[in-house]
């Protein structure tokens, strides 16, 4: 019934739609990616000969847009937040506008097929609502991509970041944030229905957004106290993994 209920909005709101998202594509502020490296060890110790090895894979949060330095971003805060007693060589793969599929791609392409990750967090799925996917196709994406993680990169533990409430971004207007609102939520229970019975998958939901100190500048991307919260609740699941 939801499924329907947004495919009937779809058609009747198409117009205003496409004019609305084309009118917020010119406008939107342009924040750049964090800077700071992308790969590293955190906690080393000459009595650990191999550090486990952990992945962040995603779009422009996990990029770190709305902070200026990666420490203040998504991979900053869970390394900060992690055991300390716990060694982990780390490697960030990200790019603004990366979308599952585009994500997988850029995955193949940097990481040597005999590299492995023990785990792999996952910040993907907004550009997926943006853009003219079918609920079927974003399913298939994200199916492959783990498949990928698991069989192929060796991955034990895959921390999902659940679609974040785009319903409240104040970069777009109304109806366009509804829409967005709706289908977001529609694409994110068909994801967790689709991957219930995988034991290795966990999720990160992020608490409900007080106030719009959650959003950077543009009222779109995460500002750096809400990488804060997030890195916390992901850097939570992966210490009590690695126990």
């Amino acid at each position: 019934m939801q499924k329907f209920k947004q495919t009937l909005a779809t058609i009747v709101l198409a117009p205003v739609l496409i004019y609305q998202g084309r009118k917020v594509s010119q406008s939107i502020i342009r924040l750049p990616e964090a800077a700071g490296d992308r790969s590293g060890i955190v906690n080393p110790s000459e009595n650990i000969k191999e550090p486990k090895r952990l992945l962040i894979l995603g779009d422009s949060s996990a990029a770190g847009v709305g902070a200026k330095q990666q420490q203040q971003a998504l991979t900053g805060q869970i390394l900060s937040h992690i055991d300390n007693s716990q060694a982990i060589r780390w490697q960030l793969i990200a790019e603004s506008g990366a979308t599952t599929l585009k994500a997988h791609e850029m995955l193949v392409d940097q990481i040597k097929p005999e590299t492995y990750f023990d785990v792999a967090v996952l910040a993907l799925g907004v550009n997926d609502v943006k853009s003219n996917i079918t609920l079927n196709q974003w399913l298939n994406h994200q199916a492959e991509l783990v498949e990928y993680l698991t069989s192929q990169l060796q991955c034990k533990q895959i921390i999902i970041s659940a679609l974040p409430p785009m319903g409240s971004f104040t970069a777009w207007p109304q109806p366009l944030r509804w829409w967005l609102g709706n289908w977001a939520d529609l694409m994110q229970f068909a994801l967790e229905q689709q991957f219930s019975s995988k034991a290795e998958v966990d999720w990160v939901k992020m608490p409900p957004q007080e106030d719009q100190s959650f959003l950077a500048e543009d009222g779109f991307h995460p500002s750096p106290k809400s990488y804060t919260v997030w890195g916390a609740l992901v850097a939570k699941l992966i210490s009590d993994f690695f126990k």
